[in-house]
């Protein structure tokens, strides 16, 4: 039962980094204001059970950090690249480089 609970804290874990990012990186900007705490209340717990009860692949300290350290990039990775996209796409590859990267550094707004 405590591998299933890792396991399924993992997998849940990086499917909140991706829905998550893409989430509030189309609409944060003036949504409600109980989305952001609830998601990282979610959020917080999920990666806090895969570091307290880690699966197999994830026995040694390194392992877990590394995967709590990648999962934090995958949200904003996801979350500055679906900024890019709001308010309009953008017309050029470099007008998608340059709001991905305004996206990551000051988020969505």
């Amino acid at each position: 039962m405590k591998e299933q609970l890792s396991k399924f804290a993992a997998f849940l874990s990086i499917v909140l980094a991706m829905s998550g990012g893409l989430y509030f990186g189309a609409f944060s900007c003036g949504g409600a204001s109980w989305h952001k705490p609830f998601f990282l209340i979610l959020f917080a717990v999920s990666l806090g059970t895969v570091l307290a009860l880690p699966p197999r692949a994830l026995r040694r300290a390194e392992e877990r950090i590394l995967f709590a350290g990648l999962v934090l990039i995958l949200f904003i990775i996801m979350r500055g690249g679906t900024a890019a996209f709001y308010p309009a796409a953008p017309s050029t590859w470099a007008g998608f480089v340059t709001s991905f990267v305004k996206g990551i550094i000051y988020g969505p707004c």
